[in-house]
């Protein structure tokens, strides 16, 4: 029996003693007792069936309540369990929504590094393309040197082979020439041995040059000064290397700007060699 039931019970009990305790109190005041008692307990009765009648009433009504109440209770733990199941369902979105956040942050960052990357890719293109075109430049500039070489060094073994077909030429000369120059280099001794001071009697010009090339095979002396120089053929130049006699030379052929001679190799003190001085003047 719930607690409701109890307290109604004892409401009804106490409503009945007051009833009873009344009737007693109006019974004590009247003629007719027993019919009033009687009347009272006859009423009481009535009072006790309605009051027992509204009890069952009351009772099926709690147990009714009661009834809705446990389905209340089960739909409220069906609620719950739902909500439960509704709360983790939003803590796994709610999860899945911070990794998916946290996988978008790295995908943002990652498109930035690779932004960051295109940009210095296109930046290094440029760079290589303007590399590239100074290379292109620079293999162009060098592919005209290196032909302006080749044509100037083509030109140069033309001058080269022009200059040993001279170089033949005279050494031919200078052998045909030398048989004849012998006799008036015989002359010459002779006059030297008579005449002493044959010497202060030379007529050249102060003539100075240097000694471009050797050629100790055909006694061949090429010097720096020539017919602009008022070089003459037979006109002789002394040698030197500094302060010091080396040898004399005899003109030969002369050019504009260089002339042939040949070592009087009996004056010869020491080798002639290239960048020796040569000069007109006898310095003591």
């Amino acid at each position: 029996m719930s607690t409701l039931t109890k307290v109604f019970v004892v409401l009804v009990l106490v409503i009945s003693l007051v009833y009873l305790g009344v009737s007693a109190t109006l019974f004590a005041h009247r003629v007719d007792y027993k019919d009033k008692w009687e009347s009272e307990v006859a009423a009481h009765n009535v009072s006790k069936e309605a009051a027992k009648t509204e009890k069952t009433a009351l009772e099926a009504d709690i147990k009714t309540k009661k009834d809705e109440l446990q389905a209340r209770d089960a739909t409220v733990a069906d609620a719950n369990n739902r909500a439960a199941e509704a709360k983790r369902e939003a803590d796994a979105l709610r999860n899945d929504f911070n990794k998916l956040k946290g996988d978008y942050t790295a995908l943002v960052a990652e498109q930035q590094r690779l932004q960051a990357n295109n940009n210095d890719l296109a930046q290094r293109n440029e760079n290589l393309n303007k590399q590239n075109s100074e290379e292109k430049k620079l293999r162009e500039d060098a592919q005209r040197v290196r032909d302006t070489v080749q044509a100037e060094l083509l030109a140069a073994q033309d001058r080269l082979e022009k200059a040993y077909k001279d170089i033949a030429e005279m050494e031919k000369q200078i052998v045909d020439v030398s048989r004849a120059k012998n006799d008036i280099e015989a002359q010459l001794a002779y006059l030297r041995e008579r005449v002493p001071n044959i010497g202060d009697l030379a007529v050249e010009p102060k003539i100075d040059g240097v000694v471009l090339g050797v050629s100790d095979k055909v006694n061949l002396v090429l010097i720096s000064v020539g017919t602009k120089d008022k070089v003459q053929i037979g006109y002789k130049f002394t040698v030197y290397r500094g302060s010091q006699y080396v040898s004399k030379l005899v003109v030969d052929k002369v050019e504009d700007g260089w002339a042939a001679c040949r070592e009087l190799t009996e004056f010869r003190k020491d080798a002639i060699q290239q960048g020796d001085s040569a000069s007109t003047r006898v310095f003591d």
